[in-house]
């Protein structure tokens, strides 16, 4: 890396953003570092006055920040993957254009860490829950110190690290997987995958904020069921890819993640667990017949748990 290149590379991706992107921007430029630092937005043809900011951004500060933009709208994974393809930094640092930092060391204190500690390959931190344009006293703090995570944490927590704390090599997302690329979401799988290749650490410092309740937000999404029918197929297929990918060392969290997917994309669950069963010997059976007999007996009661409370949520 010659002495022009940015050591970090801010993506930003937004997509009808237009009350948010601003204050996004500004916590990008406000950070106070000691080494160069570029901002690449990735801007999916709003129909909002999202790209009108973001190009008056870039026209003010043209050094700093660049746009990845087209003629159309490409949806959110193209648009990410477009963004990072144009980015030039040792690692990347991530947040969506609804979200913002609230640190101006955040960068310094993440990259500081992982220039010290090259085994790393995930960094992450606590953060502040907006909902909507109303602060609230919510925060996501998995730990209450500076921790090493193990490596299948994100399973059943994947939620603990928010997209605008995410600080990763970028050498790692230069030629990801196909399960990666293709997955419908992109922070759960880049999370898996990055778990695998390095340690994963926690910061304990509130460095972000990260909204919810945003029209067209996943938040928003996730809470209509037309959308998670949708999605789940997606992500059961994404993780097939993550399984051989880890050579089965996960069957069980994942053959558990994906019979949970199977369940929440039905209109009545408690009538789906029969076909479920039938699915665990067929489709599944390969991750299922590589467990043994406690955790077979787990899966299955998993499913049935899941099930019920999935049925007792939609009453």
């Amino acid at each position: 890396m010659n002495s022009d290149s940015p050591l970090v590379s801010v993506v930003c991706v937004t997509y009808n953003h237009g009350p948010y992107i601003a204050e996004a921007i500004e916590s990008f430029l406000q950070q106070e570092t000691d080494f160069p630092f570029e901002i690449i937005i990735g801007e999916d043809f709003s129909t909002d006055e999202t790209r009108e900011i973001c190009l008056e951004y870039a026209k003010k500060y043209p050094d700093k920040i660049h746009l990845a933009i087209s003629d159309g709208n490409v949806g959110a994974r193209n648009n990410y993957f477009r963004a990072l393809s144009a980015a030039r930094g040792k690692y990347i640092a991530f947040c969506e254009g609804d979200d913002y930092w609230s640190d101006p060391k955040k960068l310094a204190i993440q990259i500081g860490y992982m220039e010290k500690h090259p085994e790393c390959s995930l960094t992450f931190h606590s953060v502040r829950i907006i909902n909507g344009d109303k602060a609230t006293n919510k925060t996501i703090r998995p730990f209450n110190k500076k921790t090493i995570i193990p490596k299948n944490t994100f399973f059943g927590y994947g939620t603990m690290a928010p997209s605008p704390t995410l600080v990763y090599p970028r050498k790692y997302i230069i030629d990801p997987p196909d399960w990666l690329r293709h997955s419908p979401v992109g922070d759960i799988p880049l999370k898996l995958y990055l778990s695998q290749l390095g340690t994963v650490v926690y910061l304990d410092k509130i460095m972000a904020m990260r909204r919810i309740g945003v029209e067209g937000s996943w938040s928003k999404r996730m809470q209509t069921f037309s959308y998670r029918q949708k999605l789940f197929p997606g992500m059961i297929v994404m993780l097939e890819g993550f399984n051989e990918f880890s050579k089965y060392i996960y069957a069980y969290q994942v053959l558990k993640k994906q019979l949970s997917y199977e369940i929440k994309s039905v209109k009545n669950p408690i009538t789906k667990v029969r076909q479920m069963l039938k699915l665990i010997r067929t489709k599944y059976s390969k991750s299922y017949s590589s467990l043994s007999l406690t955790k077979k007996m787990f899966a299955i009661g998993n499913l049935f748990i899941t099930s019920i409370v999935e049925q007792v949520a939609r009453r």
